[in-house]
């Protein structure tokens, strides 16, 4: 292995590493959202 494949694989490794962190913040926004809006719902239907 050369230094700048070592280097390449180590850069693919840092975004994919941030990408599933995107991701994850996503989801995990995504999953408060649809929470919100569920009981943003039940509460009209209250009243």
């Amino acid at each position: 292995m050369h230094d700048s494949e070592i280097h390449e694989s180590k850069t693919l490794v840092v975004i994919s590493m941030a990408q599933q962190a995107t991701k994850n913040r996503r989801d995990r926004v995504s999953k408060y959202l649809i929470q919100s809006q569920r009981y943003y719902f039940e509460y009209q239907i209250i009243i």
